[in-house]
């Protein structure tokens, strides 16, 4: 391990029983994963641009001192940036909602691959957390949220983390593994909406063309793969429509 690295700082930020060894999958369009082994660089995006409203949700409280002066936190979300990922291999509709046109690749990587991408010293500790997302009830995230009044400023921050890894029950189908990245808001990569990291040749361990493509478009896309250095043996095409029919003896 890098010797700047101390296990136990790197182990106290993986959230909610996640194995560091575990596989993780993530379905993107080809020119993205094209672009991503090109440059070897990992792209991470601001949370607050994900569709869910409840991503962020502890910067979305109104917050007061105890004299009632309004506090604002709502600018310090263009400092938390995050990507996703899943333990699920494949469903038909993760292929379905991620591949419409049936030209998506899906790569598998492992949790301590990725997190070792964004924690690369102790001096991270204070802001790059990976775990699995729970999934609870709405009621049940608000019942909490409503409970932590009165906060200091520094439990207020480890709640942003904790709670980075919340999502509401109806999107459990996910099976979500998250990476997260806090910065202050006032730093100079805060201002982008993108921020960037390097990754290794050996961070992709397969590429796995949609199981509908046919057979053209499945040798494009292995072509284009191959054609930036991927090598044939770290591309495969999901099996999942594939039929195998048997011989049964009639009596």
């Amino acid at each position: 391990m890098n010797p700047n690295i101390t296990p136990y700082w790197r182990q106290n930020n993986m959230y909610n029983g996640i194995e560091e060894n575990a596989p993780i999958y993530k379905f993107m369009p080809l020119n993205y994963v094209l672009l991503m082994v090109q440059n070897n660089l990992l792209t991470i995006n601001r949370i607050s641009s994900w569709p869910d409203v409840y991503e962020n949700y502890m910067l979305k409280q109104q917050y007061q001192l105890q004299d009632g002066t309004p506090v604002g936190v709502v600018h310090q979300t263009d400092g938390v940036y995050g990507q996703c990922w899943t333990l699920c291999p494949e469903t038909d509709a993760m292929w379905r909602i991620y591949s419409p046109n049936m030209d998506a690749v899906r790569i598998r990587t492992t949790v301590s691959k990725l997190y070792d991408a964004l924690y690369l010293s102790d001096h991270n500790m204070a802001d790059t957390f990976i775990g699995k997302v729970r999934y609870r009830p709405q009621a049940d995230i608000e019942n909490e949220v409503q409970s932590l009044s009165p906060l200091s400023p520094g439990q207020f921050i480890k709640e942003v983390a904790r709670r980075a890894f919340d999502k509401r029950l109806e999107f459990s189908h996910e099976d979500e593994v998250r990476i997260v990245k806090i910065l202050d808001s006032a730093a100079a990569a805060a201002s982008n909406a993108l921020i960037q990291f390097p990754i290794g040749a050996d961070f992709i361990e397969e590429f796995c063309i949609d199981p509908r493509a046919d057979t053209a478009l499945a040798s494009n896309i292995q072509n284009s793969l191959m054609g930036i250095g991927v090598q044939a043996g770290l591309i495969v095409q999901s099996p999942l429509y594939q039929f195998t029919a048997h011989q049964i003896v009639f009596d």
